[in-house]
């Protein structure tokens, strides 16, 4: 993966894209923005589940009139916000990081202590940090992310949502598919990895720290309920399409 150059590197604590990047997305001149965060997406990913799910939601935002983002995670493709996807305005790779986006070198730190970028907790503060600047770009919009559970990658965005680093008219959101635990609960051998109980960690406050949950199954609610997670705000509302300030149910 391409290191950051100097010249990108800004001297205050902002984050933003680049400014050619920036001003495509300012193009869509859109109010209501929707961010969804997957490692997998159908015409990318051959997953059929999780991926599928995506390509759903994104249609059905779309058809809402949402201006539709896909943060991929765990790719190096380079899109620079470009898409060929119908129901996706603009796409960003993770791996793409040092190529969108304009870092301090504080931030770079940050990602540096994290590991490469294979690591999820790099990959959580990565989607912070486009999340960040996605904001910036639409200071006025209302911003609408989605996240799966998996891996953990809201777990930056939510915390920051939390104590305040996010302003409120941005929302976060996670629906669960499934989890680690199911792997430990399976007897993997991977459950000697110290990642993989900070996964199970980040997926767990993930779920109880996003501003909505959902669960696609009451079997599902129950299985992470057993494993100690506990939201009880968390709704069967899979696919929410969120209403924008002024419009009416």
């Amino acid at each position: 993966m391409s290191r950051a150059n100097p010249s990108r590197v800004v001297k205050n604590n902002e984050i933003n894209f680049r400014k050619d990047v920036a001003n495509n997305l300012l193009k869509s001149n859109s109010d209501k923005v929707a961010v969804l965060v997957s490692n997998e997406y159908e015409g990318f990913s051959k997953n059929g589940g999780i991926g599928t799910y995506y390509s759903a939601l994104g249609k059905k935002l779309k058809e809402a009139q949402w201006t539709t983002v896909l943060l991929y995670c765990q790719s190096n493709e380079k899109f620079q916000g470009k898409s060929e996807v119908a129901d996706l305005d603009f796409i960003f790779s993770t791996g793409e990081i040092f190529d969108s986006l304009i870092l301090q070198s504080s931030q770079l730190l940050i990602l540096d202590q994290a590991g490469n970028s294979e690591s999820p907790i790099w990959q959580s503060l990565s989607c912070l940090f486009y999340i960040q600047s996605v904001i910036k770009v639409f200071s006025n919009a209302q911003i609408y992310i989605e996240f799966h559970d998996i891996h953990g990658y809201g777990y930056h965005t939510c915390q920051a949502k939390q104590v305040g680093l996010l302003p409120a008219n941005c929302l976060t959101s996670l629906t669960i598919h499934g989890c680690f635990e199911w792997i430990y609960e399976a007897g993997e051998a991977m459950i000697n990895d110290d990642w993989f109980w900070q996964a199970l960690f980040r997926e767990q406050e993930s779920y109880e720290g996003a501003d909505l949950t959902f669960f696609p199954s009451s079997y599902l609610k129950s299985k992470v309920e057993s494993y100690g997670w506990n939201n009880p705000n968390a709704l069967h509302m899979p696919n929410f399409i969120p209403f924008a300030v002024g419009e009416k149910s």
